[in-house]
């Protein structure tokens, strides 16, 4: 067991130090309270008559250790209110002298013991609360997803209802401006849902890196945003279009986004102002840039976020930073923080190789996506979305016939896995309006997707090209 002998008079402790070595101690001395502690299992300090500098040792040896090492007080005899001053001071126990070795060395260990056993008991009740934590977030997260399914299938309604009526040629121009911002508002409130429930399923690192274009996803994440910063803040987007692609995680850039978002919006304190969320491309890669335009000055303590500036701090290993990091490792990114005229956060992803976002336009098509994969659905409605059409989900046949059954008029194409189809469904597919084109997206052969379809597809896209199969698909028959 290790021991370090802190001597506080004059007095030499040799003896007590062969002692101790005797019993079983490997011993090291020292006359400097405030040395560095590394390798003690406990403290033994040796005080003399003078109270003052007894008290201003054991004070400047609790300083120099990181972690709750047991320190044992050894002096003469004295009135509590002396010893107290000592025990408070950072002592966990005092042991009047004179005493006989083997009484010291008994004593030394039971501290030891004792503080092995709390450091356990307290690392149980950490391991405890962060299993509370992480059960009482899977719930509230099971929560969300299941209250914006239930929403996201109301504002399908609405949203439905709305195109239907708008299709009406005797409505006066009052009630059709209505029925626009009807179906405007609807339209957001589907999106930002959509964005809700893709946070509540996802697992940080749990997706599949895709190619994706980091302009197009923070522009679909203006709602999510919007909601997520304080009301007194306004954001500005200078996102570039054509950058070149990324290998990301969307669920995991959206939710960095939002940390950094966060952390701007709240460091301009109670007044508020702008912050700008910017996209851009140098040297092989893409960078994300959130900042707040107020000056960067020492004298300005509402600008909280220059103090939140070092991501390796104690506080941002607990505050949505330490996320951000994660997320940057697991795309092979780096995360900055620079502090100039403005405050600004930057991430920096490796840009795909090839490839640049998709700017070919497509009329605004309605389209519903059957998948019973959340990824694939996900990565589908995000690149149709930005090719322009209008996008409804449904990860299984019964939820796609709710939404046939509720806005199959308006609808332009279905695209569906036919894995996940089922009798009921077929049979309602013949049932929509002339020209609704059915889209077999499947990772089967071709001929076994349409057979299973029953011969209702007009086209085939096979999962192994990836979404950009699809968008061809909708180029080809929707373009602007």
């Amino acid at each position: 067991m290790n021991l370090l002998l802190v001597q506080s008079g004059s007095t030499s402790n040799d003896r007590l130090q062969m002692e101790l070595q005797a019993a079983g101690f490997f011993v090291e001395t020292t006359s400097h309270p405030a040395c560095p502690i590394q390798n003690e299992h406990v403290v033994l300090v040796c005080l003399d008559e003078d109270w003052a500098r007894s008290t201003a040792v054991v004070e400047a040896v609790r300083r120099s250790s990181d972690k709750p090492l047991p320190i044992l007080a050894h002096g003469p005899m004295a009135e509590w209110s002396l010893i107290q001053t000592v025990l408070d001071a950072g002592a966990d126990d005092y042991l009047p002298s004179p005493c006989q070795t083997p009484e010291l060395a008994l004593r030394l260990q039971i501290l030891v013991r004792s503080a092995i056993r709390m450091e356990g008991e307290r690392a149980a009740a950490h391991q405890d609360e962060r299993l509370m934590k992480a059960s009482a977030q899977k719930i509230l997260a099971g929560m969300v997803a299941r209250a914006a399914h239930d929403y996201n299938n109301l504002i399908a309604a609405v949203q439905g209802n709305a195109e239907l009526a708008l299709f009406s040629a005797t409505l006066d121009p009052a009630t059709r401006r209505s029925l626009e911002q009807i179906r405007t508002a609807a339209t957001k409130a589907s999106a930002l849902t959509a964005q809700i429930q893709a946070f509540a399923r996802s697992r940080l690192g749990s997706s599949t890196l895709q190619p994706l274009s980091l302009s197009a996803l923070l522009d679909e994440s203006r709602e999510l945003l919007r909601v997520a910063v304080s009301r007194n803040c306004r954001l500005i987007y200078e996102l570039q279009p054509g950058l070149p692609l990324v290998n990301g995680d969307p669920a995991g850039l959206r939710q960095a986004a939002v940390a950094l978002a966060i952390e701007a919006s709240d460091g301009l304190g109670e007044r508020g102002g702008e912050v700008t969320i910017r996209t851009s491309a140098s040297g092989g890669r893409v960078s994300l840039e959130v900042g707040d335009l107020v000056p960067a000055s020492t004298d300005a303590p509402q600008v909280r976020i220059a103090d939140a500036g070092s991501f390796m701090n104690a506080a941002a290993r607990e505050s949505g930073l330490a996320a951000v990091q994660a997320i940057a490792r697991i795309h092979s990114g780096t995360v900055q923080f620079e502090r100039g005229e403005v405050v600004v956060f930057r991430l920096s992803l490796p840009a795909v190789e090839t490839g640049t976002s998709p700017d070919r336009p497509v009329r605004s098509a309605t389209v519903l996506i059957l998948d019973a994969d959340d990824d694939s659905r996900r990565a589908a409605h995000r690149h149709l979305r930005q090719a322009g059409c209008v996008i409804f989900e449904a990860s299984s046949a019964g939820e796609a016939l709710e939404v046939l059954n509720q806005i199959g008029a308006v609808l332009d194409a279905v695209v569906v896995d036919p894995a996940c189809t089922s009798g009921p469904l077929l049979a309602r597919l013949p049932d929509l309006r002339i020209g609704v084109r059915v889209v077999a997206w499947s990772a089967a052969p071709e001929a076994e997707a349409l057979r299973l379809l029953g011969g209702l597809a007009q086209e085939y896209v096979s999962k192994a090209a990836g979404v950009a199969g699809l968008v061809t698909v909708f180029e080809k028959n929707f373009a602007a």
